[in-house]
């Protein structure tokens, strides 16, 4: 629990936080939201002429039980059919980000770690001009300190288990 509340407490700095969201299937502890729209406008704010926005997700949860390759499948067919119901493809979305963090342990079957490590999900919406979609995945064990994470997320992991 203690993970859970730091966690909250950093992303509340700049995330819109929600408790106990059901996204899809999925039930998780904590979903924050990130919406950055930037525009440009001559002379006065009415005069737009062009806008775009990033968007970025995390859904935090907390497992009672390890890891396994039933969750990382689980994990392939939420970004397939249920991540798309977080954000909103519009004209001016550029880009998006949904980040799944687990606590838990972490796996000790080096198939399932590299499996981890290479899972990639990434979809583009009108072949690019509607904006895309990256998916991130981490394992996070703060008792140990040690985490795992896909390749686009593993940048992130430092700061999550910081």
């Amino acid at each position: 629990m203690f993970f859970e509340e730091k966690l909250k407490e950093r992303l509340s700095r700049y995330y819109d936080v929600t408790e106990a969201e059901q996204v899809g299937v999925l039930t998780f502890d904590l979903v924050a939201r990130y919406n950055q729209r930037n525009a440009g406008y001559v002379i006065k704010k009415s005069n737009e002429y062009y806008a775009f926005e990033n968007n970025e997700f995390i859904l935090y949860k907390k497992l009672d039980k390890p890891f396994t390759e039933a969750m990382l499948e689980e994990v392939g067919r939420f970004f397939k059919r249920d991540s798309e119901r977080l954000l909103s493809v519009h004209d001016e979305h550029m880009s998006s980000a949904v980040t799944l963090i687990f606590e838990t342990e972490l796996p000790i079957d080096e198939a399932l770690v590299k499996k981890i490590q290479k899972f990639n999900f990434y979809k583009s919406f009108r072949f690019g001009f509607k904006g895309w979609l990256h998916g991130g995945l981490m394992l996070i064990n703060p008792e140990e300190g040690r985490g795992l994470s896909n390749k686009y997320s593993k940048k992130e992991l430092t700061k999550f288990l910081s």
